[in-house]
């Protein structure tokens, strides 16, 4: 599906094995998000139309851009499907280690919202760097002044 213009010079079996992998895939219990060979019958079509250099995303633009959702209904889908999946879960399993190193190393002297909020604070760490910690320091500084003045 990433690349439907190689289909053009695959065998028709390859294809349809394919198609009904990818409707296992999209299927659950009763329920399929495709119909396979509906989905088989509009990639022979479909490979026609477009441009030796598309891409998944070019393809699902040429089809909203056309008009052609009821045409090529599988294939809208099994493109939308597939665009939306990532491509890695490299960033939530570097989140889960940066909160494991950091609950490892001080599980001891900290309570839960604490990790929270340290854990956050790792994982975003680009964000938090560009955070004006100053205005935060003083108004928290002012506070505490307040409380113990009462």
């Amino acid at each position: 599906m990433y690349n439907i213009n190689s289909l053009k010079s695959w065998e028709h079996e390859t294809i349809l094995k394919h198609c009904k992998d990818l409707g296992i895939l999209l299927s659950s219990n009763d329920t399929a998000d495709i119909d396979v060979i509906e989905l088989f019958e509009e990639l022979k079509l479909f490979c026609r139309l477009t441009e030796s250099s598309s891409s998944a995303s070019k393809n699902l633009e040429y089809i909203y851009n056309n008009q052609l959702q009821e045409i090529y209904p599988n294939i809208e889908i099994s493109l939308r499907i597939i665009l939306t999946i990532p491509v890695t879960v490299a960033s939530a399993e570097r989140s889960f280690s940066k909160l494991k190193l950091i609950k490892y190393h001080l599980r001891s002297t900290m309570s839960n919202e604490r990790l929270t909020g340290l854990s956050i604070l790792s994982i975003e760490a680009e964000l938090a760097q560009e955070l004006n910690l100053e205005n935060l320091v003083q108004d928290f500084a002012t506070k505490k002044t307040r409380k113990i003045n009462f």
